[in-house]
């Protein structure tokens, strides 16, 4: 996965989420270590 589909991922998911900017920086996050491969700091 290019960082480019990466980026408009995690902007699709800003726009999908209603909560605070700091659960849409959470769900970003967890985006990217599902990406890479690490384990997830957020399990819901």
């Amino acid at each position: 996965m290019e960082a480019q589909d990466i980026r408009l991922a995690c902007l699709k998911l800003a726009h999908q989420r209603t909560g605070t900017a700091t659960e849409v920086i959470a769900d970003a996050q967890a985006l990217v270590d599902f990406v890479l491969g690490n384990p997830s700091r957020d399990a819901t």
